[in-house]
């Protein structure tokens, strides 16, 4: 049974409840004779989010964002180059196209999910997608937890414009109030949902954003214990740190 007064939660797909798998680009690199594992990848993964967001907030601009695709990106941000790096990006690419990178499950995700769900809170997905988010979604084992995997190819437009936002909200029948959006990338994700009047929790699992305003947890396991706290007194949480930013979106 839904919780009264709980807030309808919106995910994030990429980042929020599926990664890269960084085991697989790891195997990839070290075939390559580079010494990268996926405990450093998920780092550099970390730190190449956080390098956009303050990218963002320096320009005051959304623009695009890896270019070359996201291994070269990653790669890019481990220091390596060269041959070597350029052979597992173009492998890392091609499993993408083939099969979807982003596949990657923690173990700590399903068990959040189920929490959260038989504790009454309905909940989707918001994503920046190619069109394959609810397909992946289901593959992992995910989909059956969300009512709406709302798609940004799909839908033909992306966070953080706030036409995805709101198509989402008007097909959920949602008022912003009543929603709450969980992500990853700050100005993607926080500034987006605010910018419609929503509520925004944002992740930072490396905590790389201190002194950044706003709410930031490691990553979604921590969801149960934080909404027990927000539905205690919700008005001692600051949902709305992006509200006022001023940027231009290309």
């Amino acid at each position: 049974m839904t919780q009264t007064g709980a807030p309808y939660l919106l995910f994030d797909a990429g980042g929020t409840l599926i990664f890269p798998d960084h085991i697989l680009l790891a195997e990839q690199a070290q075939t390559q004779g580079l010494d990268l594992d996926a405990a450093a990848l998920f780092a550099a993964h970390c730190n190449m989010i956080h390098s956009i967001d303050v990218t963002i907030r320096t320009r005051r601009r959304i623009s695009r964002f890896w270019p070359d695709g996201y291994t070269a990106a990653l790669l890019a941000t481990t220091g390596h180059a060269g041959p070597a790096a350029a052979a597992v990006g173009q492998a890392g690419e091609r499993y993408e196209r083939q099969y979807g990178l982003w596949r990657r499950v923690y173990p700590y995700v399903e068990p959040t999910l189920a929490a959260l769900a038989d504790a009454g809170y309905r909940m989707s997905v918001i994503s920046n997608a190619d069109g394959r988010a609810a397909a992946l979604l289901t593959e992992v084992g995910l989909a059956h937890y969300f009512e709406r995997i709302f798609d940004s190819t799909i839908l033909g437009t992306a966070k953080p414009y706030p036409a995805i936002f709101h198509i989402a909200l008007k097909e959920l029948g949602l008022p912003p109030a009543g929603a709450l959006y969980i992500g990853d990338m700050f100005f993607y994700d926080v500034w987006g949902a605010n910018h419609v009047g929503m509520g925004a929790v944002h992740l930072d699992p490396q905590q790389l954003y201190a002194g950044w305003p706003g709410l930031h947890l490691p990553d979604i396991g921590h969801l149960p214990g934080w909404l027990a706290e927000y539905q205690a007194n919700p008005g001692r949480h600051k949902l709305f740190p992006a509200g006022n930013i001023p940027l231009t979106l290309d």
